[in-house]
């Protein structure tokens, strides 16, 4: 559930910059500048949201979340889904941290986060593994 919670956030900031940055630059030089300066405000204000969210799941490092920063504040690159890829790198690390599955983690990020029900059986999953530890 730590993934969805934080992807969603991520997919919808990086799809509001790329959809204004691509309808405004059909006005021309004015559009494009515009919408930096738009992106840039999109970045700075919901890009704290997931630094929040990342810090509320144990999954804040700092040297992440300042290159999803500068990545974003160069013009042209700030296209890139930054914030989905600081995301997916944040649970990468934290699953590598937390768990003897960090040589998987990579893989099963991508399929979690496309499928959530997927996920929420694998969450059942581990669930049952911890109970016949236990037990």
């Amino acid at each position: 559930m730590k993934l969805m919670l934080l992807i969603v956030p991520a997919l919808f900031l990086d799809g509001l910059q790329a959809g204004i940055s691509f309808g405004l630059s059909a006005l021309g030089p004015p559009g494009i500048l515009l919408g930096v300066v738009i992106c840039a405000s999109l970045s700075l204000t919901f890009g704290w949201l997931i630094v929040f969210l990342l810090g509320s799941q144990a999954m804040f490092y700092p040297a992440g979340i300042a290159l999803a920063f500068i990545g974003e504040s160069v013009p042209g690159f700030g296209l890139l889904p930054v914030w989905t890829g600081l995301v997916f790198a944040s649970y990468i690390r934290h699953v590598g941290k937390t768990s003897a599955e960090g040589t998987a983690a990579a893989a099963t990020a991508a399929s979690l986060a496309a499928r959530p029900a997927v996920q929420a059986i694998r969450i059942a999953q581990i669930g049952n593994e911890t109970n016949a530890k236990t037990a």
